[in-house]
C-alpha cells in the first residue's frame, strides 16, 4: 500500500499523522510525507520600497526551517507509532496543490 500524506503543520494535519501512526497497515506500507512551502517573491511596487538585502534570504530560511520541523515531527510520530511503515519525506517549494499532485504521480500504484 502507498499513502501520500500532505501536511502543513495545522491541527488537522497533526491529527491525521497521529491517526495513520495508530492504524495497522499491510507490511511494507509506504508513506510519503509531503510538505510544501512558498518562497516569497520580491515585491514589485509602483513606489520605491526599501527592503533589507537580507530580508528575502532570511524569510526563505525561516520558511524552510519551519517546514523542516513540521516534516521531522510527522516522521518521528509515524516512526514511534508504527515502526513498520516505510517513510519518505519531501519538502518542496511551490503551491501545495501543484506540489502534492507532482509528488503523487510517480508514487502511484503500478
Amino acid at each position: 500500500m502507498k499513502i501520500i500524506l500532505a501536511i502543513d503543520g495545522s491541527e488537522h494535519s497533526k491529527m491525521t499523522v497521529e491517526e495513520i501512526a495508530g492504524r495497522s497497515f499491510p507490511p511494507k506500507t509506504e508513506v510519503r510525507v509531503v510538505t510544501a512551502y512558498i518562497k516569497p517573491s520580491r515585491m514589485v511596487a509602483a513606489e520605491a520600497v526599501m527592503v533589507s538585502e537580507d530580508y528575502y534570504p532570511e524569510i526563505n530560511r525561516i520558511a524552510l526551517k519551519s517546514t523542516t520541523n513540521i516534516t521531522n515531527d510527522a516522521n518521528r510520530i509515524l516512526n514511534e507509532g508504527n515502526p513498520k511503515l516505510v517513510i519518505t519525506t519531501a519538502l518542496i517549494d511551490g503551491y501545495p496543490a501543484q506540489v502534492i499532485l507532482r509528488k503523487a504521480e510517480p508514487f502511484a500504484p503500478v
